[in-house]
């Protein structure tokens, strides 16, 4: 940073990274998650309104019931003793503010709806914002990246749509976003099917 300055200037260097989420973005429908509540009608599906990462995001519309509500994407594998960080872009559509709702839980979980292993609560602003956490698996096994809504926020205006793009499990630390379709990254199968990996030379 200049001395004197407001301004900042970051350097990104090139590292290999795989995220671990085969439809990230929602470009392939809901293809991945599993509903593990029953109050809500309709409550994740996709929407070419708001993106950040291809033609699509997630959408989670609230039905007026109070969380918590769940939806829950994998089967993630993650290894014993690695560490990961669990990522995604997120818009609520209008500003809302701690407790209202918009209230949102980036999560993972060793099940569909149980044990909450990590998470990070999003509850701010009407524009895209990336939240991540950090989570070292020990045993390995099967994991659930999850979106949360919290318990006893209630779901009814004011806080409208949630929009949720570019979901990623890597290992390490937290890197930009990587799906098949950006610069210097490929699909190891389908494409929006399938992981993805950057090269370490991008």
């Amino acid at each position: 940073m200049p001395f004197g300055t407001d301004q900042a200037f970051a350097v990104v260097l090139p590292v290999q990274k795989e995220n671990l989420v085969a439809n990230p973005s929602g470009e392939r429908g809901t293809a991945g998650w599993v509903y593990t509540s029953s109050e809500w009608v309709g409550f994740l599906g996709t929407s070419a309104a708001k993106q950040t990462f291809g033609a699509w995001s997630y959408l989670i519309n609230p039905s007026g019931a109070t969380g918590p509500e769940v939806a829950s994407y994998g089967p993630i594998t993650l290894g014993a003793g690695t560490s990961y960080t669990i990522s995604a872009y997120r818009n609520a559509g209008v500003a809302v503010s701690a407790g209202q709702n918009g209230t949102f839980d980036l999560a993972l979980s060793s099940g569909t709806d149980t044990t909450v292993l990590g998470s990070v609560r999003a509850f701010t602003g009407g524009t895209w914002h990336r939240y991540s956490f950090s989570y070292t698996e020990a045993s390995g096994g099967t994991r659930f990246v999850q979106a949360r809504l919290p318990t006893g926020v209630s779901q009814d205006p004011p806080g409208g749509d949630l929009y949720i793009d570019g979901i990623q499990v890597e290992t390490g630390f937290v890197t930009t976003y990587i799906d098949g379709d950006q610069p210097g990254c490929y699909w190891t199968g389908a494409p929006h099917a399938s992981t993805s990996v950057r090269s370490g030379t991008s």
